[in-house]
C-alpha cells in the first residue's frame, strides 16, 4: 500500500506509510489513535484493509531545534545574533508545552534570558531571536557554543553546538 505511487519525490516516499503485500502486520500510530493494516488481500487494480480507530495518546518526544545565524570571524566585544527555531513534536492528544532556551558558554561570555516559549502539539513552532555577547576580553580562535530547547513538561531536549571564531 503506497499513498502516492505515481510520486516522482523519492525523499518524500521515506515518510510514508507502507504495507508490503505478503506481509502480515501493521503500521501503529498509537499518538494519532490510528492502525492501518494488515492487507487482507489485494490485486493490480484493488487493496483490502483494516482501518481501527483507537484512543490517541500522548507521546512526548524531543522537540526540533534550528539555528541560523553569525558564521563569519568576530571582533572581540562583539555581540552575536542567531534566530532559533523551536518546534513541538509531541503527538496531537498532548497538551500544550513550556519550552526553555539555554546555553552553555565559554567563560565570559553572555547570554541574555529568552522567556518561556508557549507551543502547541503537533508541529507548533515558534522563531526567536538569541543574543551573544563575547567578551572584550576574548582572545582570537575558535570558541564552541551550545544552544538547548528543553521541554518543560517532559524535560526533553535538542541541542545544538557552532563554532564562533574570534578575530
Amino acid at each position: 500500500l503506497d499513498a502516492t505511487p505515481l510520486s516522482s519525490d523519492n525523499y518524500a516516499d521515506w515518510y510514508e506509510v507502507v504495507l508490503p503485500k505478503g506481509v502480515v502486520r501493521a503500521f501503529y500510530d498509537v499518538g494519532r489513535g490510528v492502525v492501518i493494516g494488515p492487507i487482507n488481500s489485494f490485486s493490480n487494480n484493488q487493496i483490502t484493509f483494516d482501518v481501527k480507530v483507537t484512543e490517541p495518546r500522548c507521546i512526548r518526544t524531543k522537540p526540533y531545534l534550528d539555528m541560523f545565524g553569525h558564521l563569519s570571524p568576530v571582533p572581540p566585544g562583539s555581540s552575536l545574533y542567531f534566530s532559533v527555531n523551536v518546534q513541538n513534536l509531541d503527538s496531537p492528544a498532548c497538551p500544550a508545552s513550556n519550552f526553555v532556551i539555554t546555553s552553555v558558554l565559554p567563560d565570559g561570555w553572555n547570554f541574555p534570558p529568552i522567556e518561556t516559549i508557549k507551543l502547541q502539539p503537533d508541529g507548533d513552532a515558534a522563531w526567536t531571536i538569541l543574543q551573544v555577547d563575547v567578551p572584550q576580553t576574548a582572545k582570537p580562535g575558535p570558541y564552541t557554543i551550545q544552544i538547548k530547547a528543553t521541554n518543560i513538561n517532559s524535560l526533553k531536549a535538542d541541542t545544538i553546538t557552532t563554532t564562533i571564531n574570534v578575530q
